[in-house]
């Protein structure tokens, strides 16, 4: 007769001898594993030496950094700097034209032909422009706008030879 809890029985404590320490490793395997605990702890111990040599920020260094931040904006606000945006764009474009057989790049110039004709009279407004757009406003709300558009501004097409495109004050009442 057979008797399956005796053959589970053994086969446990089979492999609770193997797998147990005493067994598993010797005095060569425990020194290596030692040695390598130790190194471990000598370079934890390293690293902990190196943060507490790093500078640290006093509280007299952000006072500083503080004040002179303060500074600036003050800076800043006495300049009239304040609540002014600078904005910008560059649009370079490539026109082609099938019925004049002709194509090219336009930017900042308006293609005059050697007759003195426009090439792209009808499609040269606003293609190939540049802008440098300028904005304040000021504290009692009173918004300035300048924007200006190098040969390509509203008054381009009636040659005017203006650079302002916009020019505005907003006044709030």
């Amino acid at each position: 007769m057979k008797h399956p809890q005796l053959k589970a029985l053994v086969a446990a404590l089979i492999a609770a001898s193997v797998t147990s320490p005493l067994f598993a490793q010797s005095n060569a395997d425990i020194l290596k594993e030692l040695q390598a605990l130790k190194a471990r702890v000598e370079q934890l111990e390293t690293q902990l030496k190196e943060e507490q040599s790093k500078p640290r920020v006093e509280p007299a260094e952000f006072n500083r950094i503080s004040v002179k931040t303060e500074a600036l904006e003050d800076n800043i606000e006495s300049q009239g700097l304040k609540l002014l945006k600078i904005n910008g764009s560059i649009d370079p474009t490539y026109i082609y034209n099938r019925a004049q057989r002709s194509s090219g790049f336009a930017f900042l110039n308006n293609f005059s032909s050697r007759d003195g004709s426009e090439v792209y009279t009808y499609d040269n407004s606003y293609f190939g422009m540049a802008t440098l757009d300028l904005q304040k406003e000021l504290d009692g709300g009173t918004k300035w706008r300048l924007t200006l558009a190098p040969h390509k501004s509203a008054g381009g097409n009636y040659n005017v030879g203006s650079i302002i495109h916009e020019a505005s004050v907003s006044i709030p009442l």
